[in-house]
């Protein structure tokens, strides 16, 4: 089924919930009049977002579906022959407790409604976090599923909405900066996403804008940089489930039981037995045979220290066709007295990466996401910090760089074949998501360490050289993972049914 979708982009009148409704009821009824079936309010728009305190948000928060607001929305749903999800501050009669919430009508009414999962610095203040788990509602323009904001920051809330069939995702957000989460979600699951943000500036807080629909395929079809108005694009239900179909096909449910803990509510010193951190000079090169491979070490380890950095501590190459000799590259490990990370084909049909130091062979990850899988997940201590092993294609799973980094993984190299410009957009979400460093070396194309705080990406300068960084594994950030601390498991039981 093909369908028109519009996500609205609004500044909302701070506490002026008469004003934002009929603005946003106008904006809705434009989108309509242009053929939109779905329209997409952004997160709180009724009413602004920067509360300092329940007190001050107490006169504008209603219940749903049995309040005003709702209400009228159903009316404007129903008159037009759409659908609607907006973004408000909910109050649950029973209990008193107020949610950041998104609700759905449609042509017949009220259908449902979210309350956002994962809560952002402004809402803890007075808002409850969702206790409705993440649903996805059937409708006659395909099932669609809503998350909010804060949410998207983590894999788990649209991967959750994936398995229950999503084939759209609407995306209410107040989002500050880089849009490339909306980009990961979307490829990494195979849907639609619909954002719709707002923008303009709030009590000294600046909102990005950038409102858009983007494809499965992690593409955006429609783009609103700045100002009141609308994203319209058309979307295709049968290409979404299709997509989900490939993308959902790649996962092993059977190893993701980790997932389900919550192992990082306790500081990182009380929580899990770390070697000690330190600065560590990596790098990831494109050589794919033994002699190259060496040139570039040393080229490497030559350049860290003309910068004054210690020695080279990894080296990460590609994924190689031709699978050089182990030995070989363990007798090269111990020469240059370093780590080298490779991936190859093994006998028996895995795919394969392989870790040499100084003492020979320290490691072999066998690809858990293949043809043939591995029978786990790979980290390893070394003297600088915890490493984590995966393949190319494990970089498309988010599941399995969250295993590593709940792990207590610093850094994870990942050798790769060539990748396309938005898998590359999933590689540094993968750094920022998990609060841990990655460092991908593709063939031909050389490759680029991946840091965690505030993203930072470190590409070779010149074709032929290898990207070369200094990462700090003990760096509180990489160690506390703050973010990791933020996820909320009991509603992440479909990420390991089989």
């Amino acid at each position: 089924m093909r369908v028109i979708v519009a996500a609205v982009q609004y500044e909302p009148s701070f506490g002026d919930k008469a004003h934002n409704l009929t603005a946003l009821r106008d904006l809705t009824a434009q989108a309509a009049r242009a053929g939109a079936r779905l329209v997409v309010l952004p997160e709180m728009a009724t009413t602004g977002y920067c509360f300092a305190d329940r007190a001050e948000i107490a006169p504008l928060v209603e219940p749903i579906p049995d309040g005003p607001t709702v209400r009228a929305f159903a009316e404007l749903a129903a008159a037009q022959g759409i659908y609607i999800v907006v973004g408000m501050p909910e109050v649950e009669p029973a209990t008193g407790a107020f949610y950041n919430t998104a609700a759905l009508v449609g042509p017949q009414g009220y259908i449902g409604k979210y309350r956002k999962t994962h809560s952002f610095i402004d809402e803890t203040r007075w808002a409850r976090d969702g206790d409705l788990g993440i649903p996805v509602f059937a409708t006659d323009l395909g099932r669609i599923g809503i998350v909010i904001c804060m949410d998207n920051s983590f894999f788990e809330p649209a991967r959750v909405a994936a398995l229950a069939g999503a084939d759209l995702l609407a995306f209410p957000t107040n989002w500050l900066g880089n849009q490339d989460a909306w980009r990961a979600r979307a490829l990494e699951n195979g849907v639609y996403v619909i954002s719709a943000n707002r923008w303009g500036e709030e009590r000294g807080t600046k909102f990005c804008g950038n409102s858009a629909v983007i494809d499965p395929n992690g593409r955006d079809i429609g783009l609103l940089a700045t100002g009141n108005g609308l994203v319209l694009a058309e979307v295709e239900t049968d290409l979404a489930r299709a997509a989900r179909t490939v993308a959902l096909a790649r996962r092993r449910p059977e190893q993701y039981q980790e997932l389900l803990i919550s192992s990082y509510l306790w500081h990182w010193r009380e929580a899990r037995r770390l070697p000690a951190g330190r600065p560590a000079v990596v790098a990831a090169g494109d050589a794919t045979e033994p002699g190259r491979m060496a040139d570039q070490v040393r080229w490497a380890d030559k350049r860290a220290r003309d910068r004054g950095w210690p020695k080279l501590d990894l080296a990460v190459f590609p994924w190689c066709d031709d699978a050089p000799d182990p030995g070989a590259l363990a007798e090269l490990a111990r020469t240059l007295d370093c780590y080298l990370v490779w991936g190859a084909p093994e006998e028996g049909g895995y795919s394969t990466a392989w870790l040499a130091g100084p003492s020979g062979i320290a490691h072999r990850y066998r690809q858990v996401h293949a043809a043939r899988g591995g029978d786990g997940f790979a980290v390893i201590d070394l003297p600088w910090g915890r490493l984590g092993l995966l393949l190319d294609a494990d970089l498309l799973v988010p599941e399995a760089a969250r295993i590593l980094a709940k792990r207590g993984a610093d850094l994870i190299a990942a050798p790769s074949r060539p990748a396309e410009a938005l898998e590359r957009l999933v590689h540094k979400e993968r750094a920022l998501e998990n609060d841990t460093a990655l460092v991908v070396a593709e063939a031909g194309a050389g490759g680029a360490v991946y840091q965690p705080m505030r993203p930072r990406i470190t590409r070779a300068e010149v074709p032929g050289e290898m990207a070369l960084a200094l990462v700090d594994t003990g760096a509180e950030a990489v160690r506390a993972k703050e973010l990791l601390r933020k996820l909320q498991p009991r509603w992440y039981d479909p990420l390991v049914k089989q």
